[in-house]
């Protein structure tokens, strides 16, 4: 026993010798000896590599089959404690409404926002947190490009820069910004459908469209184009924003009213960064003599969808018939609206000169079609025409065709080709004509089928508003729908005013 003990107190004295010389410190190199014994074991190890240096080296330092792999998971997880601190850094820029749009997994999202509530800066913050993630593409829609460059190139920019978020691309000229890690951000807009064509093709993980509520062709945006390019990404973020549409019925309402997006709204008043956000309401009540209840506050400040501008609404009442009225008809007018852009229209209206009253008894309404098609539609209106006019005893000479003046070619192949008898549409003093039709529409003098193509039309148009909310006799399609049908009606239209006495000038 007492061998065993002198043994471990000798091996114990030895390492504490050893010890000792290992950290006692070299005058020669400034160093201690064990760092000096380290440097020529490894350096050993180096130059031979299958020699006992390097399995000491190799063994001190736990080299097994697994090391790759345990690097590679210790690199991941640096880099995911990276890329959290990089999403806490954006996340602090903002406060807790536009949090639950970032924060929210929801790949379907639709973002009612009243006016100064802070959506283009929250949206911002999505395309920032989104970046996060390496080669991450994504694209801005505004309603045109200038707008999209206008109100979303600084507040990415700021963002990034708040959260250390690193650029390393900025093409104003061409709308791209490109983010250290590969991620990018694509500017654009949606001013024309033409312009809709240039996102085909592309791939992206996150879509923001912007002003959703004025959006013109916002239903081929979603349906056909952006939403194909969203496939790719498992987790594939698609953003409607804007505050609430003038006008019902339109698809950003429709899609805020479904289950396929989750909603998320706010005003103005939420927004912390606004100070004395309800002062700067009552003093705008105050100029303009409107009430809290007023929807205009409701819809533009306070972003409450539904609330919309009816007393700018272009047609405000419609008179609506089941079946064709049983009154004698004495004239027939159809009216076409060329739009190879967007959609064209054939609309036929009967209607008799004593009793001055109309119907219409035919509507077509289709996108982007060919001359053929446009052709075809015209006479299969006429077909009808010449049975209505058959049946009422009406004189076949008494039905006209009158066409948009844009594309006078197709109106000239009517008349030559298929002998129709067709001719170009008197346009001239819309503002008058517009208000005549209204009237008559309102009055039962013109009736239509309810929830025809029409109907759902004339749901949408809205006139302009100037800066001091003045209503302005000017269609605004910027915001509301644009008449494709109404016009091509309103040719027709023309006809019965001037037939009827309601117009003295007919354009001869």
């Amino acid at each position: 026993m007492k061998n065993g003990r002198a043994l471990v107190r000798a091996e114990t004295e030895a390492f504490l010798a050893i010890r000792d010389q290992l950290f006692q410190k070299n005058e020669k190199t400034n160093h201690s000896n064990i760092t000096s014994l380290t440097s020529a074991i490894i350096k050993r190890a180096i130059k031979n590599p299958d020699g006992r240096a390097a399995g000491i080296v190799a063994k001190s330092i736990g080299f097994s089959d697994d090391l790759l792999q345990k690097l590679d998971a210790e690199l991941e997880k640096q880099q995911a404690r990276d890329k959290d601190f990089l999403r806490y850094r954006v996340h602090k820029q903002f406060f807790d409404k536009q949090r639950e749009v970032l924060f929210d997994p929801e790949r379907r999202k639709c973002t009612v926002v009243g006016r100064r509530g802070g959506k283009t800066e929250g949206l911002a913050g999505l395309f920032c947190q989104t970046s996060i993630i390496d080669n991450s593409p994504m694209l801005y829609i505004n309603l045109n490009f200038k707008n999209a460059i206008k109100q979303m190139w600084e507040p990415v920019k700021a963002v990034s820069e708040k959260a250390g978020l690193i650029i390393t691309k900025e093409d104003k000229t061409n709308g791209i910004i490109e983010w250290v890690n590969g991620s990018s951000l694509m500017f654009g807009g949606n001013s024309t459908s033409v312009e809709q064509e240039k996102y085909r093709g592309f791939k992206f993980r996150l879509v923001g469209i912007d002003e959703c509520g004025s959006q013109r062709w916002l239903r081929s945006l979603v349906d056909e184009i952006t939403t194909p390019t969203l496939l790719d990404f498992e987790d594939s973020v698609l953003v409607l924003q804007g505050t609430p549409p003038r006008v019902p019925k339109t698809f950003f309402e429709s899609m805020w009213n479904s289950l396929a997006f989750k909603n998320y709204t706010w005003s103005i008043l939420d927004n912390p960064f606004i100070p004395d956000a309800m002062g700067f309401i009552n003093e705008m009540l105050e100029k303009r003599g409107l009430s809290i209840d007023s929807p205009f506050v409701q819809r533009e400040y306070l972003g409450i969808m539904g609330s919309y501008d009816l007393e700018a609404m272009v047609y405000k009442g419609r008179s609506y018939h089941t079946d064709p009225p049983d009154y004698k008809i004495t004239d027939i007018a159809i009216g076409i609206d060329y739009g190879f852009s967007d959609y064209n229209a054939v609309i036929g209206l009967a209607y008799s000169r004593e009793m001055k009253r109309g119907y219409f008894f035919t509507e077509a309404k289709f996108n982007r079609a060919t001359i053929t098609e446009i052709v075809a539609a015209t006479r299969e209106a006429m077909k009808k025409a010449t049975q209505l006019a058959t049946k009422h005893g009406m004189d076949h000479g008494n039905i006209e065709i009158v066409a948009d003046t844009n594309e006078e070619s197709i109106t000239y192949e009517l008349a030559v080709n298929y002998n129709l008898p067709a001719r170009n549409a008197y346009k001239y003093n819309k503002e008058m004509a517009i208000s005549q039709f209204a009237d008559c529409l309102r009055t039962e003098h013109i009736t239509m089928e309810q929830g025809g193509h029409l109907d759902e039309e004339m749901e949408t148009l809205i006139f302009m508003r100037d800066e001091e909310d003045n209503i302005l006799p000017i269609i605004d399609d910027d915001v509301g729908g644009h008449p494709d049908a109404a016009d091509a009606a309103l040719y027709a239209f023309r006809q019965f005013a001037f037939y009827a006495g309601l117009e003295v000038d007919n354009g001869t």
